[in-house]
């Protein structure tokens, strides 16, 4: 039989050692996590409307190392987002006609005093 593993994803054996290439994806997928939880934080909040694109473009100026589409897909960051939101809002983000995640805003750090350390010390790391 197998196990169901915490995410709800199938197919580790309990006694199964991880191989190399597994470890890597799973702490590439712990950074990308990460670094997205500290633009987050820092940079979204849960009202008004903004562009998945947007979203998107910003997550990966402030993260030039994760900017390559090869190394975090638009579909992984999508998903990301829809699970962050969750988190802070207990609720699911909802999409406009236009594509528009509404109930989700981008803060300009230009025109808004926002604390950037959390982001700042997350760029440190990557």
């Amino acid at each position: 039989k197998q196990a169901v593993t915490a995410r709800g994803r199938g197919a580790k054996r309990q006694g199964r050692q991880r191989s190399p290439a597994e470890i890597e994806e799973a702490v590439r997928e712990e950074e990308i996590i990460v670094a997205f939880n500290a633009f987050a934080s820092c940079l979204l909040r849960p009202k008004g409307r903004v562009r998945f694109a947007t979203v998107n473009r910003a997550f990966r100026s402030e993260f030039p190392s994760l900017a390559s589409e090869s190394r975090v897909s638009n579909a992984t960051l999508g998903r990301i987002v829809q699970r962050w939101y969750e988190k802070e809002t207990g609720g699911k983000v909802e999409r406009t006609r236009g594509g528009a995640y509404s109930g989700l805003t981008l803060v300009n750090p230009a025109y808004t005093a926002t604390d950037l350390t959390t982001l700042r010390a997350a760029q440190a790391l990557l």
